[in-house]
């Protein structure tokens, strides 16, 4: 998963390298980043909410999202 500050986006699969270099070139322009991957993983697997993997990326996206949003 990939997060960026002031905005969010969930990437698997071919959008993997796309995620990647986003969050680099965030980065290299001073934008808090954090650039999460979940191996083995579907596209948009979040929306699986019977997955422990998906309840845990939900989590994960929501207290990035505490720390960063008004």
């Amino acid at each position: 998963m990939c997060i960026v500050r002031d905005g969010v986006l969930l990437c698997a699969e071919g959008l993997l390298d796309d995620a990647r270099t986003l969050a680099r070139r965030a980065r290299e322009h001073g934008t808090e980043v954090e650039l999460q991957e979940h191996a083995d993983m579907i596209h948009a697997f979040p929306l699986l909410l019977n997955l422990p993997e998906s309840r845990a990326a939900i989590a994960e996206l929501a207290l990035f999202a505490r720390r960063h949003l008004p």
